[in-house]
């Protein structure tokens, strides 16, 4: 019969580079990484109020129902970078636009 092939990579290495390669499958997981980073920092409250997401260019959209906070989250913008780039483990996003 046929010899057996022994393939001694991890599961994670291989789903890894399947992502990578596949750009729509990629954008669909980075964009799933940052809403749940979203959900764990912004809490219950904000995340009530939050309708959609769509990430392109390294920019995050976020559109908003109540407008006095997205006025007060446009003013610590590059805090809610910090937090969701450092809950990911990595620099996804360099620019939040809040609609």
């Amino acid at each position: 019969m046929f010899p057996k092939k022994y393939n001694d990579r991890k599961i994670s290495e291989v789903l890894g580079e399947f992502i990578q390669s596949n750009k729509r499958i990629q954008i669909h997981h980075e964009l799933k990484l940052i809403q749940d980073a979203w959900q764990s920092e912004m809490g219950d409250m904000i995340n009530g109020y939050t309708t959609r997401f769509f990430i392109k260019n390294r920019r995050l959209e976020v559109t908003l129902t109540s407008a006095p906070l997205r006025a007060e989250l446009n003013m610590s913008k590059p805090k809610i970078i910090k937090l969701i780039n450092d809950k990911i483990g990595t620099e996804i996003v360099n620019e939040i636009i809040l609609k």
